[in-house]
């Protein structure tokens, strides 16, 4: 694959350490060409934070409620096609009695379109559509 085609990637900067804050920006810079930044979203307030990534920093989250947002955009369709990699580490099977999710597109108005997420028995990558899935 080609740099240029890539629509997004997020290296979550090089902070290993501390809280991060509902709202936080700084760090969840897209450092493709599109600039697809994300948010922190730590609806609790706690259990999001910094820490040693495989390369400069990483994001733990809690695994209830903290998430990264990126805007519904296009570019982020899984259509014509698209590849989906992520870096991460799970803590045991703690918080996984059903599903983990690692990366979600859903558009504006609900329908799911992918979903990478892990579960007790392995890993799962799914294409929904209005009629199921694919």
């Amino acid at each position: 694959m080609e740099f240029s085609s890539i629509v997004g990637e997020w290296k979550f900067g090089s902070q290993t350490s501390g809280s991060i804050a509902d709202g936080t920006t700084a760090s969840f810079e897209d450092s493709s060409v599109y600039a697809n930044n994300g948010t922190a979203k730590n609806t609790n307030g706690s259990g999001m934070a910094w820490t040693t990534g495989v390369s400069g920093g990483g994001v733990s989250y809690d695994g209830v409620d903290d998430y990264t947002n990126i805007s519904d955009i296009n570019r982020l369709d899984a259509s014509p096609a698209l590849s989906v990699s992520v870096w991460f580490k799970t803590n045991g099977d703690k918080g996984l009695s059903y599903r983990g999710g690692l990366i979600n597109k859903t558009p504006m108005g609900g329908e799911v379109t992918y979903d990478l997420y892990v579960v007790l028995s392995g890993y799962n990558f799914i294409i929904r559509s209005n009629s199921g899935y694919i």
